[in-house]
């Protein structure tokens, strides 16, 4: 199944993820209402009538969105969530580090069907790319893949969010304590939805071998 087509079946997640976070801002930014309707109908009265910096910080976040999945490059965000610039995907260890460490794979007869197996990173990933390729579609895979771009896509939104809307609920809350709380929250999202997607995508890369290793190659 084609990356297009996997990040089409995580739109809704990344629409929920942003109204999480839109929520969390004006409350931080207008103060957290108690749990009961009259609170809440308040708090959207102020949302729809404000013309300050707070509804400006909503469209930022809208046009943030919408530049990410865009514009900002897949391998940007692969090298943000695996905090590492060159060759930040699992694919560049997979046959000196994951694969050996997985029971399914079968490296000598992935060697066998693929000639002999790289050693340098950049070398391991187009291998893998290419093995990839000939299993794309099975639903390990493709499960796999969807859920690591869904947390990729949602930790780089959350690193996004933390240098341009904190300083809005700064701006807005007019208190470095409540600024510096929203950014905790959002660096604490970040941390996790990047070690979530570094765990499916070492997942991705093991499904993905151990399918080609019980491939029957013509």
């Amino acid at each position: 199944m084609s990356e297009k087509t996997l990040k089409d079946q995580n739109a809704w997640l990344l629409r929920g993820f942003i109204l999480l976070v839109g929520i969390l801002f004006f409350g931080f930014c207008y103060g957290m209402p108690a749990i009961d309707a009259d609170s809440w109908d308040s708090l959207a009265a102020r949302f729809s009538d404000t013309l300050g910096p707070a509804s400006f910080g909503l469209v930022v976040l809208s046009i943030t969105k919408l530049w990410l999945l865009g514009f900002l490059p897949p391998r940007l965000r692969d090298q943000i969530v695996h905090w590492r610039i060159k060759n930040p995907l699992p694919g560049s260890k997979a046959f000196s580090k994951i694969g050996p460490n997985d029971q399914r794979v079968d490296l000598v007869k992935l060697a066998s069907d693929h000639g002999v197996l790289p050693i340098e990173e950049a070398d391991q990933g187009r291998l893998f790319y290419r093995i990839y390729k000939s299993v794309d579609g099975s639903a390990g895979v493709d499960d796999a893949h969807r859920s690591y771009l869904a947390a990729r896509d949602c930790a780089t939104m959350a690193f996004l969010f933390l240098f341009i809307l904190t300083p809005v609920v700064y701006w807005v809350s007019q208190d470095a304590k409540i600024a510096v709380t929203f950014g905790i929250i959002l660096i604490v999202t970040f941390l996790m939805m990047s070690l979530s997607a570094q765990t499916y995508s070492v997942r991705f890369v093991q499904n993905v071998l151990a399918q080609a290793s019980a491939k029957t190659v013509p």
